[in-house]
């Protein structure tokens, strides 16, 4: 799907109609699937990741071929539960924790037990019907 997309210089206050610059269209599917057959879309149910600003209702659109990096959102499984954590790399130790306060971040090891399904690339937020 191709929407028309525009640049807009945002400021404090009004803008002027000559701050926006009509560009080309857009095709919306290839900005947010870079690779289809590793993308899967998650519907996010509740709101633990809210400091992150992931609310229940949200669409995460996930990719299980790249590599996570440090700071990365990753949908985990642990236990045969779902979670959504930020991936932390110190040295050379792998967490999953909530927010950077997070007081009881999951060091993820060798060892089964947590599988790190893919990297949250994109996240859509409703912010009201239509």
């Amino acid at each position: 799907m191709e929407l028309p997309i525009f640049s807009v210089n945002l400021i404090e206050g009004m803008n002027s109609p000559v701050d926006v610059k009509t560009e080309e269209n857009m095709d919306i599917n290839s900005y947010l699937v870079k690779d289809r057959p590793h993308t899967f879309l998650v519907k996010v149910m509740g709101n633990a990741m809210s400091r992150a600003s992931v609310y229940s209702g949200d669409l995460l659109f996930v990719n299980c071929s790249i590599k996570p990096r440090s700071k990365d959102l990753v949908l985990a499984v642990a236990n045969r539960e779902f979670m959504l954590k930020r991936f932390i790399r110190k040295k050379n130790r792998v967490f999953l924790e909530k927010h950077p306060e997070d007081i009881s971040p999951i060091e993820v090891t060798s060892e089964p037990g947590i599988n790190i399904w893919g990297v949250v690339t994109h996240i859509v937020h409703k912010f009201r019907d239509t």
